[in-house]
């Protein structure tokens, strides 16, 4: 008897993120640290890519690389790898960032995920004006959406 087949949505996805400030051997010292360059970036996403991998997160923050650009320069070194763009409500117009998703998402032929970033460590959340309360960050996506979507 034949296995039964799985559909694609019922399989297991797995995701690997990029190291957009660098790596570092040990967490929380710099030993072994790796800076981070698009030719080690592209690497990864041929490695993410070739080995099956569902995506690939791209964060955001002061300390890490922009997402939107980093994303930018892999996606053409890649056929399957899909991209999980972290955009952060408060930081960027919502009509720009639907700009930027849908463009990144049709020269991609569809490859675009997004993570939407409600919370963040202090410096970041100063950094970009928004703020991390329990209150303001549940609702700022909500606005930030239907302000998007007018």
């Amino acid at each position: 008897m034949a296995p039964a087949q799985t559909a694609d949505s019922e399989r297991l996805k797995f995701l690997w993120f990029f190291p957009t400030s660098g790596e570092v051997r040990f967490f929380g010292s710099s030993e072994g640290q790796r800076k981070t360059d698009n030719r080690y970036l592209r690497v990864v996403a041929q490695a993410l890519d070739s080995l099956g991998y569902y995506g690939a997160l791209l964060p955001t923050g002061s300390f890490c690389e922009d997402a939107w650009v980093v994303a930018s320069s892999l996606v053409t070194h890649t056929e399957r790898l899909r991209f999980l763009v972290a955009l952060r409500p408060g930081s960027i117009v919502p009509a720009e960032s639907a700009r930027q998703a849908s463009a990144f998402d049709r020269l991609s032929n569809g490859r675009l995920l997004l993570n939407v970033v409600t919370g963040g460590v202090p410096v970041t959340c100063t950094a970009t004006a928004t703020s991390s309360t329990t209150i303001s960050a549940t609702r700022r996506p909500a606005s930030f959406f239907i302000s998007g979507a007018a």
